[in-house]
C-alpha cells in the first residue's frame, strides 16, 4: 500500500468515526500519539485535531483534540499509534 492510499483510507475511517460520534451527541474526541511519529502527528493535524499541552513530556506522547459541531456531552477517545505510518 502506498503512503497516499494509507492516508486516504485513514481519512475515510476517521471521518466515519467522527461523524458517528457527532451523530450520537459527542462533542469531540482526543488522540494520544507518539511525538516521534511525525507523519501520524501531521495526519491528525490535517484531520482538524489541535495539540493540547501535556503535563508529562518525558514519555514522548502528544495529546490532540478535535471538537465536533454538536456539543452535548464530553467524550474522551484514545487512539494509539499504529506502526503503519513508520
Amino acid at each position: 500500500i502506498k503512503t497516499d492510499e494509507i492516508y486516504h483510507v485513514g481519512y475515510k475511517l476517521m471521518k466515519i468515526l467522527s461523524d458517528n460520534l457527532s451523530q450520537q451527541g459527542y462533542s469531540g474526541c482526543h488522540a494520544l500519539l507518539d511525538e516521534r511519529n511525525v507523519c501520524l502527528h501531521k495526519f491528525y493535524l490535517y484531520l482538524g485535531f489541535t495539540d493540547i499541552a501535556n503535563i508529562d513530556q518525558n514519555d514522548h506522547m502528544i495529546l490532540l483534540a478535535e471538537n465536533f459541531k454538536i456539543i452535548n456531552y464530553f467524550f474522551i477517545f484514545f487512539l494509539f499509534e499504529k506502526k503503519i505510518f513508520n
